[in-house]
């Protein structure tokens, strides 16, 4: 009963916000908590582009892109949340990888039909 606003603001503050709401046309208040979380990471601001999905195991993931970092290779950066809704993410780099220049994507899920096809079109 939550709707969750994940963005990148360009100003005052710079960086990726999240904000909530009771309904998807709401009014959205800011997650002061995040945006600390944001600022303490290695090179805050130097991310963008937010995009999330749900695990099956109910945990949510958060993909960053990390721009303008050419020399680290990285491209999206995931973050893990300790559960269903909570929005305290950790960087989990371990538990993803992606070839480097993977990023403002979305990810989708697809049946085990759908992921043969795609191997037998594109080897």
């Amino acid at each position: 009963n939550v709707y969750h606003l994940f963005y990148k603001s360009s100003e005052d503050p710079s960086g990726v916000m999240h904000a909530t709401a009771e309904t998807l046309l709401g009014s959205y208040a800011d997650d002061a908590a995040f945006e600390v979380r944001m600022q303490n990471l290695e090179k805050p601001g130097a991310y963008e582009a937010p995009t999330t999905l749900v695990l099956p195991d109910g945990k949510w993931c958060l993909f960053l892109d990390f721009f303008g970092c050419e020399k680290e290779k990285m491209g999206y950066v995931p973050f893990l949340s300790s559960g269903e809704g909570n929005c305290d993410f950790a960087m989990a780099k371990e538990a993803f990888s992606f070839p480097y220049g993977f990023k403002h994507g979305r990810a989708a899920q697809i049946t085990e039909e759908e992921y043969q096809a795609l191997l037998r079109h594109y080897g």
